[in-house]
């Protein structure tokens, strides 16, 4: 039996992040969110002297759906709200990843987390009239997970005195569930350059090739590289089953195949609206215009090198039907 380094035995599959990580930032970012447009909203109401009352009671029930409560403690003015959530421990991650983690296990996975040494939650809000276009990202150096809200911020508040009316309400929180609806593949990609950066880096110094660090994001060489692929797997999982989930409840006879195949290349979007059978031109134009359907850059560039091409293919389609269930 052919023993598998550390570094061969990761890149077998998509690299796991504990649930229980996932779940305590997920639900920190969600109330954040919630928090942060009620407070908008109210600011709004008193300064333009109209009833955001509608608003922020249907905000409300929206997030007794995710089982969140609305802090006070987020002011309308606010740049950065900050949460800590201890790092991961040995016990925390899966199990398949621990027996190889034993023989060289950084001293922060001991059983004894230091308290002062925790991950850092930072999320951006409303910074100016031109939001930071990045989503997301996560510096090794600083243990600091950063997301940006600045855009649903700055949406809120363009709205003005519409907010009054009822088909604006609808959308404002189309636009939360829409971003909340994400939230979970975003720090997911980011909780994978955690473990990355804070684990697996440290129990395999070669696990990681340093000239990664110095690509510019969206560069070929980024898209192509070891610390993207893992992520960028992810995220491209994660856009194309938030939009194929959306185009079945418009055209309920589509199969994921086309999708994947225009996805990763292989198809043209003619062939693939002539394979899905989409006769209707408002769901071909919904289809065609569709961030979640948009040919992967990350997949175009890693056709120069066909058997990490072959794999990322291979990990896309399972992922996406596992979460097709």
């Amino acid at each position: 039996m052919t023993t598998l380094t550390f570094k061969e035995f990761l890149i077998e599959g998509l690299i796991e992040v504990p649930e229980s990580l996932l779940k305590k930032l997920e639900r920190e970012v969600i109330s954040i969110i919630f928090s942060a447009v009620d407070a908008k909203l109210k600011q709004q109401g008193k300064s333009l002297k109209v009833s955001t009352e509608v608003a922020i009671d249907a905000l409300s029930k929206i997030a007794k759906k995710y089982s969140v409560s609305i802090s006070s403690a987020v002011n309308p003015y606010q740049k950065v709200v900050k949460r800590t959530v201890p790092n991961v421990t040995k016990a925390d991650l899966p199990e398949r990843y621990r027996d190889l983690l034993d023989k060289n296990i950084p001293p922060f996975l001991s059983a004894d987390v230091n308290d002062d040494d925790k991950l850092t939650l930072q999320v951006h809000l409303f910074t100016g009239s031109k939001p930071k276009d990045w989503a997301a990202s996560y510096s090794g150096t600083r243990n600091k997970l950063k997301i940006n809200l600045s855009s649903l911020i700055n949406a809120v508040e363009k709205i003005g005195k519409a907010i009054v009316d009822s088909a604006v309400v609808k959308r404002v929180i189309g636009e939360v569930e829409r971003i909340i609806d994400s939230i979970r593949d975003i720090l997911e990609h980011e909780l994978t350059h955690y473990l990355q950066l804070r684990v697996f880096s440290r129990a395999s110094p070669t696990y990681l090739n340093p000239t990664d660090f110095l690509h510019r994001h969206s560069s070929p060489e980024y898209y192509r590289s070891e610390i993207e692929f893992d992520p960028l797997i992810k995220t491209t999982i994660g856009n194309v089953t938030r939009g194929f989930k959306k185009l079945k409840t418009e055209w309920p006879e589509a199969t994921i195949e086309p999708v994947l195949k225009y996805v990763v290349g292989e198809i043209q979007a003619s062939v693939m609206i002539k394979q899905l059978k989409v006769t209707d031109d408002g769901v071909k134009a919904d289809l065609l215009a569709d961030y979640f359907f948009a040919k992967s850059e990350f997949f175009k560039h890693l056709r120069s090198e066909p058997g990490r091409w072959e794999k990322a293919v291979k990990l896309l389609s399972i992922g996406v039907k596992e979460r097709l269930k």
